[in-house]
């Protein structure tokens, strides 16, 4: 018979029942392995069993051993007793081997025993090293349902809901429900939502780790960022405003006008970027022409004299150069309708001047003479010449001051912002002033963080953990995004922050209007007569879209080679530089290092100016391999000299053609704006002259039959066959010129003769 019931139970009760005095069976209260020294032949053997109230059974000796059962065991089985030892409180019982670490079983069949205590669980390896608790494992539970089947490829609300009723009808018996109505579907419909916004969660995060197939430009301007290739969010469109003003005022940063939409909705505003001092002289002012007629400010110009002693002046000021009359036929030959509105520039002045006009017929007239730069020289003439126009004299071109730079958006605040997203956009992005490169551009948003106002950067990655910072980023909307730092870059947000942003709306190419457009003011200002554009709008560019950031950057890391190695590197790095046309490098060992010889071909000139040496060195320094030195040289010019025979027609004066021929020749702009055939630019280092090649020059020529050359070397050294070749050789460092200047014979000679014409 078994020794345990089927049942588990805590024995405790039962146990107590055996303790008692008087109690009508015996037990086995315990069974020992005895303990023994090491390497004795009995450790492990001898078995100790108390009895409850030391009771011990009779008939229990060596006489009986085969009442004795030792059961159990994995590999250790069949252990039997050999020996019987009573005593007054125990039997030792000795075993003929020890066993396994499994349990085993000491059965004693005698009928005073209790059948449930009649035999004991025990263990060999009581002793032997444990981690765990003596206390019996809790036994394993029941083995898990199976999972109900899914199907992973239900990933939108639908095959949610699907998915969610079917799992409903064979977890809950009878379940057939299909209306709405009910709580159970309208609970797996609210699951199905979320599910379905999860799965679109999870496809998105994937999308967005890769360039090619992210959808948010975050995630794209980021991953070009680690290209090094920076994608543009786009730029404001910029003009100049002009004011008229009675009486003088100041015209505040931030001003709005905005074009003639009847729909204000739909118009484009533009905001002042800095305060205007606008004076009523400066309204319309006079050029003066010195008592001269039919006068014209010539293509070129940097500087004009005007009529009055303008204190109000000031250099860095903007002036407008405006054509108000333009040419008709007829009685009346200048007329305000025929004003041509691309004649008008604007200039920033330089310098100015108070003269005084001592020609004139009541006393002396003051004159004030402005300057302004090379870069803003006149790009077009500007006829002075005077009409009469409601019987008072009036000059075809005028200049007018009251100039503000305005660009493109307006201001929107919003105070305690909910969120990082602003509610309006697209945001203003603006270069400084007068830059137009995207890549410089900023956003026009100013954050203030519990009434501290925060400073925007590019990135974070250079901020430090305390620098109270934020990065300015956009949704595909145009919406700013504000980011800010972790600790780590950058500081984060405080708890409970209340952020305060003032911004501006308005970006990209709908901001380029056409001159004359900007004329409503959006709030009235004291003293503003009229307000206008007279240029059109400038600058605009839209948004870099992801799909050109996809095709450029990975491209664009390609291509450029911001590392120098061999000849070939240096001289296409110094190319770079704004200013020169070709360069050629060379490798030398000057008895220490290599140094690296670069000679330098400047665009339009002969000669490397200091600044652009400069510029040069910076750009190589940057590029260089270490170990390397530098070296920046002007090219070895070689001076020519020539002599030509020109054939003219009879009818063509020879004169003439000689001058046109000469023209042709010149190192500058020829008279019809085309580079001279000698121009700086059209020759670089080793590159030959054909004489085929002049005499195709010299031919073009009107008037011109024929052509021959007597000489054709180098300047000041002897013939070594050029002419009779027909080309004119240099070396690898040399540059060909021929300036015939007069006054600096040595930079080459052109000797013209004519056979012919009259």
């Amino acid at each position: 018979m078994s020794c345990y019931p089927p049942e588990i139970c805590n024995d405790n009760q039962r146990r107590s029942e055996l303790s008692a005095p008087g109690a009508p069976v015996k037990g086995i209260r315990a069974v020992e392995v005895f303990k023994t020294a090491p390497g004795d032949p009995l450790e492990q053997r001898v078995l100790v069993v108390y009895f409850f109230n030391n009771a011990i059974p009779a008939q229990l000796d060596n006489a009986h051993l085969q009442k004795f059962r030792v059961s159990g065991g994995v590999r250790v089985t069949d252990v039997r007793v050999q020996s019987v030892q009573a005593f007054a409180d125990r039997l030792e019982l000795t075993l003929d081997r020890y066993g396994d670490f499994s349990e085993y079983i000491l059965e004693i069949d005698n009928s005073e025993l209790d059948p449930i205590f009649r035999c004991r669980r025990f263990s060999f390896k009581v002793d032997c090293p444990n981690p765990f608790d003596c206390q019996p494992a809790d036994a394993p539970a029941e083995p898990l349902p199976p999972d109900p089947a899914i199907d992973y490829l239900a990933k939108d609300y639908k095959s949610f809901r699907r998915a969610l009723l079917d799992f409903l009808t064979l977890r809950v018996p009878g379940f057939d429900e299909t209306n709405e109505g009910d709580l159970a579907v309208t609970l797996a419909e609210l699951f199905a939502y979320a599910g379905d916004q999860l799965s679109y969660y999870q496809d998105a995060v994937a999308n967005e780790a890769y360039l090619h197939t992210a959808r948010q430009r975050v995630s794209v301007k980021r991953h070009a960022r680690m290209v090094d290739f920076r994608m543009h969010e786009g730029l404001a469109a910029r003009t100049y405003l002009q004011f008229q003003v009675n009486p003088a005022i100041v015209v505040p940063q931030g001003w709005a006008v905005r074009t003639r939409e009847t729909d204000p909705a739909r118009a484009q505003v533009f905001e002042t970027e800095s305060a205007a001092s606008c004076e009523v002289e400066q309204n319309a002012i006079t050029i003066h022409t010195w008592r001269n007629r039919q006068c014209c400010l010539s293509k070129g110009s940097t500087s004009m004299d005007l009529l009055g002693k303008l204190t109000t002046l000031k250099k860095g000021q903007f002036l407008l150069l405006e054509e108000i009359l333009g040419p008709v036929s007829g009685p009346s030959h200048l007329a305000p309708e025929a004003a041509d509105p691309q004649r008008r520039q604007v200039v920033v002045l330089t310098d100015i001047q108070f003269l005084l006009d001592p020609l004139q017929s009541v006393g002396k007239q003051d004159v004030t003479r402005v300057f302004w730069s090379e870069e803003d020289a006149l790009r077009v003439d500007f006829c002075l010449e005077e009409a009469t126009i409601n019987g008072q004299p009036v000059a075809a071109s005028i200049v007018r001051g009251n100039l503000a730079v305005a660009s493109h958006g307006k201001t929107v605040i919003e105070n305690n912002l909910q969120g990082l997203t602003l509610h309006e956009g697209p945001i203003t992005w603006l270069a400084p002033w007068p830059s137009a490169d995207p890549a410089k551009g900023r956003a026009q948003a100013r954050v203030d963080v519990n009434g501290v106002t925060w400073r925007q950067q590019e990135s974070l990655l250079d901020a430090g953990s305390n620098d109270q910072v934020y990065v300015v980023d956009t949704d595909l909307q145009g919406r700013g995004v504000l980011r800010f730092g972790d600790h780590g870059l950058g500081q984060p947000l405080p708890d409970g922050a209340v952020l305060d942003v003032t911004y501006r709306v308005g970006n990209g190419t709908s901001g380029n209007v056409g001159a004359d457009s900007l004329v409503l003011p959006v709030a009235p200002l004291g003293g503003m007569a009229s307000v206008r554009n007279p240029l059109p709008a400038w600058g605009g560019v839209d948004a870099q879209s992801i799909v050109e950031v996809r095709r450029d950057a990975p491209e664009a890391f390609r291509r450029v080679q911001y590392r120098a190695v061999t000849q070939a590197d240096y001289a296409a790095a110094a190319a770079t530089v704004r200013g020169i046309s070709a360069a050629v490098a060379d490798f030398r060992w000057t008895g220490s290092w290599l140094t690296i010889f670069e000679t330098l071909d400047p665009v339009g000139r002969e000669g490397v100016p200091a600044a652009l040496r400069q510029a040069v060195l910076a750009r190589l320094n940057s590029w260089r391999q270490a170990g390397y030195d530098l070296e920046v040289r002007d090219p070895v010019y070689v001076p020519l000299e020539i002599w030509l025979t020109v054939c003219i027609r009879p009818d063509y004066f020879r004169g003439d053609v000689l001058r046109a021929v000469a023209d042709a020749l010149s190192i500058g702009y020829r008279l019809d704006g085309q580079l001279g055939f000698f121009h700086p630019d059209n020759f670089t280092f080793a590159q030959p002259l054909y004489l085929s090649q002049l005499y195709a020059a010299v031919q073009r020529v009107t008037g011109v039959t024929a052509v021959h050359a007597t000489r054709f070397k180098r300047l000041n050294r002897i013939d070594y066959g050029e002419l009779a070749a027909g080309v004119l050789h240099t070396g690898a460092h040399e540059v060909l010129r021929l300036d015939n200047d007069r006054s600096l014979p040595d930079n080459g000679l052109l000797i013209l003769t004519a056979e012919g014409g009259k």
